[in-house]
């Protein structure tokens, strides 16, 4: 995927506050089939997690569980929607976990059924709330900075905002110049979009680019969705190429959109302004920038480390 560079003066000069004291060094992290992972350590075992913008809460995952053998009590159950299917969860409370080296209390987590067995935890918007967050994606690192050291309100380049309803981030983004679409922010995708099938349809999409059939995992369940790649995705200042969109199957019910009666799932509610996700597809070749309190976003190419 190609990246055209429109505003190159305003980014330089938006970058600079990032050499203030009040930033943390770069740590390595892994790009896993478009997902973030970071060392943690839970249990006394060392591993990695998934840093999850598009998921309001963190949450352990369930196969890590039952391959360390970890039995963990329970404070209650929580109906969790993912893409394809909503299922009663446990949740847990006042977990101790070591993230980004940092020893850490979970107040709430909840349990999501993840790819790997090796995967720890699901890291989202609970703790990533608290600092302002840089993941340079090409050179696989990330740190972290206090707010006291920049004010994303006053450099953001992408038209973002905290949606009422879900709490997440939200960025506007327009599709191959035909239509302009708020979106989630969501690292844990590993797609450059998730969007309703009915938009790809009414749009011509599926036929004009050569939609192609998948599999594809939700936060309870795998499903089938269909992919194609569209010409133009327009960030802010930039231009992506050739990026890849999914949508759900014909014949999967499609929960995009659905409500969970607890925070922790990605598509919680069905009245807020985000129509789809922003994932790894479309922000590969940046750094990412995000405030998750303010809902602000800061989009760079990134220049080799």
């Amino acid at each position: 995927m190609r990246v055209t560079k429109i505003l190159l003066a305003l980014l330089l000069v938006a970058m600079s506050p990032f050499t203030a004291a009040q930033t943390s060094e770069w740590i390595p992290i892994k790009i896993d089939n478009g997902k973030i992972l970071v060392n943690t350590t839970f249990a006394g075992i060392d591993g990695y997690s998934v840093i999850d913008t598009g998921s309001n809460w963190s949450a352990i995952n369930t196969r890590f569980l039952k391959k360390q053998r970890i039995d963990l009590n329970a404070t209650g159950e929580t109906q969790v929607s993912g893409f394809f299917q909503s299922k009663q969860r446990p949740f847990y409370t006042n977990i101790p976990a070591t993230v980004f080296g940092t020893p850490t209390r979970f107040a709430y987590l909840g349990e999501v059924t993840l790819t790997s067995d090796t995967t720890q935890l699901l890291i989202g918007g609970d703790l990533l709330k608290q600092n302002i967050f840089q993941f340079d994606y090409p050179n696989q690192r990330m740190r972290w900075l206090t707010r006291d050291s920049l004010d994303l309100k006053t450099i953001s380049n992408v038209p973002s905002k905290v949606d009422k309803h879900s709490q997440r981030v939200i960025a506007k983004v327009n599709l191959n110049n035909q239509q302009d679409l708020w979106v989630t922010v969501d690292t844990g995708a590993a797609s450059g979009l998730w969007i309703d099938r009915s938009l790809a349809a009414k749009r011509g999409w599926l036929k004009k680019h050569h939609a192609t059939s998948a599999r594809a995992r939700g936060a309870n369940a795998e499903g089938n969705i269909e992919q194609f790649r569209l010409p133009t995705v327009n960030i802010g200042e930039f231009e992506t190429n050739n990026t890849l969109v999914s949508v759900t199957a014909a014949d999967q019910p499609n929960q995009l959109f659905e409500r969970s009666t607890r925070p922790g799932s990605k598509m919680q509610r069905p009245k807020g302004k985000s129509r789809g996700l922003l994932g790894w597809d479309a922000l590969k070749h940046f750094v990412l920038t995000i405030d998750y309190r303010v809902g602000k976003i800061h989009l760079e190419p990134s220049a080799p480390a």
